[in-house]
């Protein structure tokens, strides 16, 4: 389920973890495409919005793309994610490998 915060997150935010460690800053928000249904013509979203986020100095490190589903809360300056920062490099998660649904 999205978080109801969602939609305040802005480009620039800092986000972190649930344990307080900054992960990095947000690049953009990527939302879903819409996707037509052919039968009664209604748009159905193809996914969660995703959080490009730059780590590293000056966003020189890795990038991630975190799913809406992990923002725990959304401060007036930054985004708290229900996950620790170490948890983000675990491949198993997937969100530091750029998803294919995204043109840039």
């Amino acid at each position: 389920m999205q978080n109801r915060s969602f939609g305040n997150i802005r480009e620039g935010m800092d986000v972190v973890g649930v344990d307080g460690d900054k992960v990095g800053t947000v690049d953009r928000i990527v939302q879903p495409a819409a996707v037509l249904d052919a039968v009664d013509e209604t748009a159905e979203p193809a996914g969660e919005p995703i959080l490009k986020v730059e780590a590293g100095i000056l966003g020189l490190g890795t990038e991630y793309y975190i799913p809406a589903s992990v923002v725990r809360a959304v401060t007036t300056d930054r985004v708290v994610l229900s996950v620790d920062k170490d948890d983000l490099d675990n491949s198993w998660l997937g969100w530091d490998t750029h998803p294919p649904l995204l043109n840039d």
